[in-house]
């Protein structure tokens, strides 16, 4: 069997994708401990301001320390199970590089991913994944155009 001509293309994305994802996974705990941090820090505040000014205030610290705390918590869980289906899709497309009757599988997630990668902007890691999702769609380009030529010689 002749090796797809796009399977190292598949080979590099799909492993940095699983990389990328990887590594969300373990940031993520991270994000959401330093958020709830830093919301119990601005929740602490209220008192300091009311006892420098003497006067009772609008909780404002209450307030944003919740906000900051919810909105980092939410963050957090996010880029957690966006990260884990990172990595699981990035180990099923590695294990199907090489199967040219199934490209449209890569071809499909490297477009999802691209999609999804704009969301990060300008950034190094949207525009590490852009690249690497940019990577999967030129490889399973490749396979599915070999793969018609495989059928009609065998």
């Amino acid at each position: 069997m002749i090796k797809p001509k796009g399977s190292i293309f598949i080979s590099i994305g799909s492993a940095g994708l699983a990389v990328l994802g990887g590594l969300g996974v373990l940031i993520s705990p991270f994000v959401i401990a330093l958020t709830v941090w830093a919301g119990a820090l601005l929740r602490g505040f209220d008192q300091i301001l009311s006892s420098v000014l003497e006067v009772s205030s609008y909780p404002i610290g209450a307030v944003a320390g919740r906000v900051i705390s919810g909105a980092g918590i939410i963050a957090g869980v996010l880029m957690l199970l966006f990260s884990a289906l990172q990595l699981v899709c990035g180990l099923l497309i590695w294990k199907r590089k090489d199967d040219t009757a199934k490209a449209g599988f890569a071809l499909a997630l490297g477009i999802a991913f691209a999609i999804t990668s704009l969301a990060l902007g300008l950034t190094a890691p949207g525009l590490i994944q852009l690249a690497l999702s940019v990577l999967l769609i030129v490889g399973a380009t490749l396979n599915r155009e070999q793969a018609p030529k495989e059928d009609a010689a065998g």
